[in-house]
């Protein structure tokens, strides 16, 4: 198994382009925790307005219960989007240090998208939970 981590130390970003209209509930990010920062984290989702709808910060002190994690952390987040947008992870009284810090990891474990020949450039790993408009 590889992980492909990006370190969190001020922001991170990923594109999403919507093909239709969404209604977000929540979403889970594949995040990897090493020893333990303090601080939360924030989601936020941003489009070329700005910024439309923020989650509740999570405490990193509550992701998993050993030294090292890695896997999906929920995040609740009500948001209706129909155009492109971007899924912001930030640091609530965080600071970043080589030896204890969160990081996001690219789909390149699970192979969710198309193969990227350099995974590096793969797509940040989430989920998506959307509420059906009927």
């Amino acid at each position: 198994m590889k992980l492909v981590v990006h370190e969190l130390k001020d922001r991170l970003v990923q594109p999403v382009s919507p093909k239709d209209i969404q209604n977000i509930e929540a979403i889970r990010l594949h995040l990897y925790r090493h020893r333990w920062p303090s601080g939360s984290l924030r989601l936020a989702l941003e489009n070329e307005n700005g910024r439309f709808a923020t989650s509740e910060d999570v405490a990193i002190s509550s992701i998993g219960q050993e030294n090292f994690f890695h896997g999906q952390v929920r995040f609740f987040i009500n948001a209706q989007v129909r155009s492109p947008f971007q899924i912001v992870l930030e640091p609530v009284d965080y600071a970043f240090s080589e030896s204890a810090y969160v990081g996001w990891c690219s789909d390149f474990d699970f192979k969710t998208y198309h193969s990227f020949p350099r995974p590096l450039q793969s797509p940040l790993d989430y989920e998506m939970w959307t509420r059906v408009q009927r």
